[in-house]
């Protein structure tokens, strides 16, 4: 019987969860590009949840920002994004010229 890692498991939860979502981008982006876009996506959710969370988690002082455990969450998360499409920028495939006919 084979043991599975805890980073499997995590993978497999992922691609079961948002199934229907990776096929769709899948389809229409490509496999690598299409899981990067989920990962986007997983993201910016993350981000949608840390925004809320920043309402209420907040220093004390002038203008009142979030705490900064927050802002470096959100910072690590803006940053993975930007890697992201980075890369996924550099799997876009060349464009097709435009036949003359």
């Amino acid at each position: 019987m084979s043991e599975r890692t805890p980073h499997k498991e995590s993978v497999s939860a992922v691609y079961e969860e948002h199934a229907a979502r990776l096929e769709h981008l899948g389809l229409e982006l490509g496999a690598e590009r299409g899981r990067l876009a989920m990962g986007l996506d997983l993201l910016t959710e993350a981000l949608v949840v840390a925004g809320a969370h920043a309402v209420y988690c907040r220093e004390d002082g002038p203008g009142e920002r979030p705490s900064a455990d927050l802002r470096a969450v959100v910072s690590r998360i803006e940053q993975a994004k930007e890697l992201i499409q980075d890369v996924m920028g550099a799997l876009k495939p060349p464009s097709r010229p435009v036949d003359q006919a």
